[in-house]
């Protein structure tokens, strides 16, 4: 439970206010270290359910940040939104194959 706050608490540190004034893509910059690191971290084990949670949740506050960027247009942010994440590399906590094994 620390681990999962201190990582959540790290993401939330990297997408608030204080750095809209940063491209997003240097935002992801700054979290793809952060996430390689806690993916690593959890990678032993059965830590699928909680590495899912996390990519929910850093969506969920890349979205949040994007939105506080780019303004309020409503369906043009989403698209956006959504075409920047297609290009920005940003690397999931979860990926198969990698994450949940069990040595």
């Amino acid at each position: 439970r620390k681990a999962m706050k201190s990582v959540k608490e790290r993401i939330r540190e990297l997408t608030s206010r204080r750095w809209l004034r940063c491209d997003p893509d240097d935002i992801v910059r700054m979290l793809n270290p952060v996430i390689r690191g806690w993916r690593t971290y959890y990678r032993i084990g059965n830590a699928t359910q909680k590495l899912q949670q996390l990519d929910g949740y850093l969506r969920w506050r890349l979205e949040r940040f994007y939105r506080r960027r780019m303004g309020r247009n409503g369906v043009n942010v989403r698209k956006k939104y959504n075409r920047w994440m297609a290009r920005c590399k940003v690397i999931p906590f979860y990926q198969k194959g990698i994450c949940g094994k069990t040595f």
